[in-house]
């Protein structure tokens, strides 16, 4: 057992394919497991069943890490097909900078974390009416998850803000979770 598992965790497969094949062992004790309880208790089991359920949980499982995917098969090859030739499809947006409004500053803000979470940073820039840039910081910060690093860089942004008795502050950030709970209209999952 020992040996097949430390087989799939140093398997040399593309970098896509490394979490389904870290998580393959696991998902087959998991399943013997269960149905080794089941006889226990008198169900009958077959192989066939837990086959199906480990190929189920690993078909859950690309569904959850590449969403792009539809129809995943059940059948080993397919999948692995399948995640070896998986390219995600990306929406690009034009977003464009505007002026705030006459007397308005406004401040664009980042918060980034490697490994959310892991080692992280924050940065802010703020701009007058003008376009013309009044102050910008960045800093590394203790070490913290993206969300944490986002609210850090906007609650930075606005303590210089009140420093400088600014009244009138439009914040801009490019995280969604930071941007809706702003706005008041986050709910918790």
């Amino acid at each position: 057992m020992h040996h097949a598992i430390t087989k799939y965790w140093t398997a040399k497969v593309c970098d896509r394919l490394k979490p389904i094949m870290q998580a393959l062992p696991s998902y087959v004790v998991c399943e013997l497991w269960k149905k080794r309880n089941s006889m226990k208790c008198g169900d009958v089991v077959s192989t066939s069943r837990v086959i199906y359920q480990v190929s189920s949980t690993l078909q859950a499982l690309v569904k959850v890490r590449k969403p792009g995917v539809h129809n995943v098969p059940h059948k080993w090859h397919e999948l692995l097909a399948i995640m070896e030739n998986y390219t995600p499809r990306l929406k690009v947006s034009k977003v464009i900078w505007e002026l705030p409004g006459e007397g308005w500053i406004k401040v664009n803000t980042d918060g980034a974390s490697r490994g959310n979470p892991g080692r992280s940073a924050i940065g802010y820039c703020v701009r007058d009416e003008y376009r013309d840039i009044v102050f910008a910081a960045g800093k590394e910060i203790n070490e913290t998850t993206n969300t944490e690093a986002e609210a850090e860089a906007i609650v930075q942004a606005l303590k210089f803000c009140r420093m400088q008795q600014y009244s009138q502050v439009c914040v801009q950030t490019d995280s969604m979770v930071m941007k809706k709970i702003l706005e008041g209209s986050w709910k918790p999952p």
